[in-house]
């Protein structure tokens, strides 16, 4: 039996709430059909659905879906061996005016887990080589990265939201696959 926790923080008029994510690739070096490599490979395109919902008690409930995520946020791509696109969308039903970070380095922060502190979150824009193309649509509605997918390293992620001025985040783990261990 596996249990999930989710924790939620008020600091400085900001609501944030702790989830998992899982996300894996292939190696950088590997081949792909015909002799490409995973860097000339197209990337996989997945969609992600994420609802939003404020709990009757307080704090806020995340639930997605889409073919490589359970209802936490935990992804699995430690199957796939070339880059991801990976499209978050804010699914029908969610509260009223939420939105995404207008700047996709804000609408998703990401840091290898291994430099955090249990339970900690990323404290702030990715920086590194393995995730690349953060962009928020104008609506506000959706966002998408690219993932390399390449590294077998797990990150945290911080999939940050505004609704009425406080920032809202929910912060999965993201297992990218081809490290030396696949």
């Amino acid at each position: 039996m596996v249990l999930r926790f989710r924790r939620f923080v008020v600091e400085a008029g900001a609501v944030l709430c702790v989830a998992a994510l899982t996300i894996g690739c292939a190696p950088k070096e590997a081949t792909q059909g015909g002799g490409a490599t995973a860097a000339e490979t197209p990337p996989l395109p997945v969609a992600s659905s994420v609802s939003i919902a404020k709990l009757d008690e307080g704090g806020y409930d995340f639930t997605y879906s889409g073919e490589y995520s359970d209802a936490d946020g935990d992804f699995d791509f430690t199957k796939v061996d070339r880059p991801v696109l990976v499209e978050f969308t804010i699914a029908p039903g969610s509260l009223e005016g939420l939105k995404f970070k207008s700047r996709g380095e804000d609408a998703l922060w990401i840091a290898e887990k291994a430099g955090l502190a249990e339970g900690a979150s990323p404290e702030g824009p990715y920086r590194g080589a393995e995730f690349a193309s953060f962009a928020t649509e104008a609506d506000g509605m959706r966002m998408r990265v690219l993932n390399r997918n390449d590294d077998g390293k797990l990150y945290r992620y911080a999939l940050r939201f505004e609704l009425n001025g406080e920032t809202i985040a929910d912060d999965p783990d993201w297992q990218n696959g081809g490290g030396d261990d696949d």
